[in-house]
């Protein structure tokens, strides 16, 4: 059964951008896979540190735990393997607009814009994974 968007997927993107990245294509992006759980957590968060804020102030999970750190190439074509079968693949490139599709055992789950810019890291999440988790991606210009 395809679960294109109805994953219920969302997308946050942050407000009052004040820095421009211009056209992004060929630079290079960090794409991060973490878990949100609701149960206590005595995992390491320093390598979220930048994000946790805004995923404290978006999502209601009491906790949240770095799975993976993949680099990208912003190139149409490009892909993230993250691990639990999901990749991140660039579909569009335009300025600072990149297209995006997350896809979990080739099967696409979310297609979307994201507007990329340094500093501001832009979270998708509500990805379902194993034993009942939910997956976040925080995808950042390097």
């Amino acid at each position: 059964m395809r679960m294109v968007l109805a994953i219920a997927a969302f997308v946050v993107l942050v407000a009052g951008v004040s820095v421009r990245a211009g056209n992004v294509e060929g630079k290079s992006a960090k794409v991060r896979l973490l878990v949100a759980e609701n149960g206590d957590s005595a995992a390491d968060q320093s390598a979220i540190q930048d994000i946790l804020p805004q995923l404290q102030a978006t999502l209601k999970f009491k906790s949240y735990r770095l799975l993976a750190t993949k680099p990208l190439t912003l190139q149409v074509g490009a892909k993230a393997d993250l691990g639990s079968k999901l990749n991140l693949s660039v579909t569009g490139i335009e300025g600072e607009s990149v297209t995006v599709e997350v896809s979990q055992n080739n099967q696409r789950l979310l297609q979307t814009k994201l507007q990329l810019v340094p500093g501001k890291p832009v979270i998708l999440g509500g990805i379902p994974g194993e034993n009942s988790a939910t997956l976040i991606l925080a995808v950042s210009l390097e």
